[in-house]
């Protein structure tokens, strides 16, 4: 492989190989940024169905933004050479990752699954269905961005195309869903089909599905059940998005990658609550202690005695103390009563669970603990990330605890998650806005990508919500990341005919550039001139867009030969405004259009033409010839 490109990207080293292309590191030398360049294997190049393939990709990807998906920038040919100009991702495949780690932690699975969904969303609500996840096609930055790539056999929606094996290189039948394995056609749900088995390829280290052939593993994805998820290491919240992901029947599944995605989230949420709850410590149960009621004295009982026996010889004082005597025996009697009374109170009162009331309103707590005969005691307010205002945040004894009735337990209410001012973070990189956020209390969201004018390409351009809005402690913030100025659109002259340092002035006046170039013979045009264009005249896009041309290299035809002529037509253009002018040349060799501009009045032209035999030119204003002539 030559070290350049069209004379514009220096190619580096091989940085992959896939089943039909290579992938190298390179530099595009004019704007000075590294690429990736997907190069179409030699023995492909003359297989049209791999080069529709590769155009297929480019077609898919430039219909997309996101920053879960490798940008594509062009498609070229350069001689044999088949090419992408693709964003380079620095990082590894997802599949040397779960090689690596044998199988990730459930929080990491989750959180990659969540961002490849992201891209998927994206790219079905664009009519994409990308037909070929798998951990190969899943890039992992350093940063553990997630970046989807290979739209190869990517179809639209709303076509009736089918799938079979042939699609697909061998690897990716441990991915298909039943309907592409059967043939059938093919919808978003295909695409989360897929992307569950790379969720359970994350989670257990293994895929579902394994065989000697690819037919055979197809076979099982149509008939085999799930094999068997309930394992320690996994969730449960995370072993059901694997069960809905993974149903044999489309619309089983879930019913789209954005419902999938909030799903995880949920995942996600329980996780880290579970995590939460673990950390907690358990609430020791209260113990009750009583002291026994001590009986009456007994010496008392028997001076009593003694009185009585005495009663005659202290007639007098006797009266007396039998008053005494009685009333010291039912004050006995009375406590004895009280003591029992008092611990039957306390000892058959019945024991009870405390209820679960977190996240319930007042009253139904409330409710809740006097059905079961508590009491309820309203403790101090409390901020809570997750549990709305008016809700029970904490209790205390904890749900679960056995305790008597008629105890208190006492509920602290949820005045929601505390408030903070989102920071302002305009300018800076990534990374140091993330570390902002957090700082500040907020979690960094989603990346998005906008022009500016005010911040350089790269840079952060703004949050969603703006900066001195006020949002809950922990929640996420959106980062929006500047595409630098908003690119202007103009149009693209007609170059058809002309020298192609001419038309490479032209584009250069136009605020556009010369892409790809391409020598080939022509059989009209003299060497040097422009024979074709890879983009419509008259067509408005993006400013700084190159334009692909071939330049002829010299003419198939003996310019010796009697019949054979070389000739240059001149005119003028006329009217008051610029008008499109085309030149059409009818010979022996058929009928070829050879020159097309934008032309301003009052200019005057000459083009030079070959031509072979009886000859008959025309020169045609907007759709009005203005000139016909015929030369023998």
């Amino acid at each position: 492989m030559k070290k350049k490109l069209e004379d514009r990207y220096k190619i580096n080293e091989v940085i992959g190989r896939g089943g039909m292309a290579i992938v190298y590191q390179a530099t595009d030398l004019l704007l000075d940024r590294p690429v990736a360049i997907k190069m179409l294997k030699k023995e492909y190049i003359t297989d049209d169905s791999f080069v529709e393939r590769m155009r297929r990709e480019a077609r898919a990807v430039a219909r997309l933004s996101h920053p879960n998906i490798v940008d594509i920038y062009d498609i070229g040919q350069s001689g044999d050479h088949h090419y992408l100009i693709m964003e380079l991702v620095e990082g590894d495949t997802l599949k040397n990752l779960i090689e690596s780690e044998k199988a990730l932690s459930p929080d990491s699975a989750l959180k990659i699954a969540k961002q490849i969904s992201s891209a998927l969303q994206a790219a079905h609500e664009k009519n994409i269905i990308h037909c070929d996840i798998k951990p190969h096609n899943i890039l992992v930055t350093e940063n553990n961005r997630i970046k989807v790539t290979d739209f190869g056999i990517a179809r639209a929606v709303n076509t009736a195309d089918t799938m079979n094996l042939t699609d697909s290189i061998e690897g990716s039948a441990h991915y298909f869903s039943p309907e592409q394995a059967r043939g059938n056609k093919v919808g978003p749900a295909s695409d989360i089909y897929s992307l569950g088995v790379v969720l359970y390829e994350m989670l257990k280290g293994e895929v579902p599905y394994t065989g000697d052939t690819p037919i055979s593993i197809a076979v099982q994805h149509v008939q085999s059940p799930l094999p068997e998820i309930e394992d320690e290491d996994i969730p449960v919240a995370a072993g059901e998005l694997l069960k809905n992901s993974l149903a044999k029947n489309p619309e089983e599944r879930y019913s789209s990658a954005g419902k999938f995605k909030s799903e995880i989230d949920l995942a996600l949420k329980k996780l880290n609550d579970k995590r939460s709850g673990d950390k907690k410590s358990v609430e020791k149960r209260d113990t009750l202690k009583f002291k026994s009621a001590e009986g009456p004295d007994r010496d008392d009982v028997q001076k009593r005695n003694d009185r009585e026996n005495n009663e005659d010889e202290e007639k007098n004082s006797g009266l007396s103390f039998w008053k005494a005597g009685l009333i010291l025996t039912i004050s006995a009697v009375v406590l004895l009563g009280a003591a029992f009374l008092g611990y039957n109170f306390f000892m058959d009162v019945p024991v009870v669970e405390v209820p679960d009331l977190i996240g319930m309103e007042i009253e139904h707590a409330e409710e809740e603990l006097s059905d079961r005969g508590l009491e309820s005691e309203i403790g101090e307010d409390v901020n809570h990330p997750d549990i709305p205002a008016d809700h029970v945040a904490e209790q205390d004894p904890e749900p679960g605890n056995e305790i008597r009735q008629l105890r208190p337990v006492i509920i602290y209410i949820s005045s929601g998650t505390e408030k903070l001012k989102i920071p302002e973070v305009s300018g800076l990189s990534e990374r140091e806005a993330e570390i902002e956020l957090q700082n500040h209390g907020f979690e960094p969201g989603d990346i998005s990508y906008e022009f500016s004018d005010t911040y350089e390409e790269g840079k952060v351009a703004g949050t969603v919500p703006e900066a001195d809005s006020e949002k809950r402690k922990g929640e996420e913030i959106e980062i929006i990341i500047s595409m630098g100025p908003s690119p202007s659109q103009v149009r693209v002259p007609g170059l058809l005919g002309m020298e192609w340092r001419d038309a490479q002035e032209m584009l250069r006046n136009n605020n556009l550039r010369l892409g790809g170039v391409r020598r080939v013979e022509s059989k009209r045009h003299p060497e040097g001139y422009i024979i074709s264009q890879s983009l419509e005249v008259g067509k408005r896009v993006t400013a700084g867009r190159g334009v692909d041309v071939k330049i002829s290299s010299g003419t198939t035809l003996d310019e010796e030969a009697e019949d054979v002529n070389l000739r240059t037509l001149s005119f003028t253009s006329a009217g008051d405004e610029a008008a499109e002018y085309r030149i059409l040349v009818e010979d022996d060799l058929g009928r070829d259009l050879i020159w097309q501009r934008m032309i301003e009045p009052e200019r005057n032209i000459e083009v030079s033409v070959y031509s072979k035999g009886e000859t008959h030119y025309q020169i045609i204003k907007e759709d009005e010839i203005i000139y016909s002539q015929t030369f023998n």
